[in-house]
């Protein structure tokens, strides 16, 4: 019995120094998209117009956030070793925005009598039902957890 605890306890540091690495990883990226969108600004900031310049600093800035909430979810599972769904849910959101802003800019390029203007249309009407939808499931999960923290519900 005392070798598979053994065992399992090699296993979960072994594991923990993975998600540590990862953690690592993940904010040397996050610092690095930091900087360079701050460099991007300033080199861009008299060449660009001010909305595609926005545009392209929100787009760098929301990837940062999913790397952000990426890092969350493995700071939680190295310290309370568990896996939850809210931070996942919250990079998916967060992707959805950025594909939103990236069809805003092709709305902006594509004329109405396009067949394609339509298309990035229904695309948009989609992307909003789904960002709906992980919305109310963050929201149930969260009041899910609140409920088992402090019951009767």
């Amino acid at each position: 019995m005392q070798e598979k605890n053994k065992a399992t306890d090699i296993l979960g540091n072994m594991e923990n120094l993975v998600y540590y690495a990862i953690a690592i990883l993940l904010v040397i990226v996050a610092f690095y998209m930091l900087g360079s969108a701050a460099v991007f600004l300033v080199t861009h900031v008299a060449s660009m117009s001010y909305h595609e310049l926005v545009l392209s600093l929100l787009e760098e800035l929301l990837l940062v956030m999913m790397l952000v909430e990426i890092l969350h979810t493995v700071t939680i599972s190295l310290s309370q070793h568990i896996l939850i769904a809210d931070p996942f849910l919250a990079v998916a959101v967060i992707a959805l925005v950025r594909r939103m802003l990236v069809i805003t800019v092709e709305l902006e390029q594509t004329r109405r009598a396009d067949p394609m203007f339509n298309a990035l249309i229904m695309e948009v009407g989609v992307i909003a039902g789904a960002i709906l939808l992980l919305t109310i499931s963050i929201h149930l999960l969260r009041s899910k957890r609140e409920c088992e923290a402090r019951p009767p519900c």
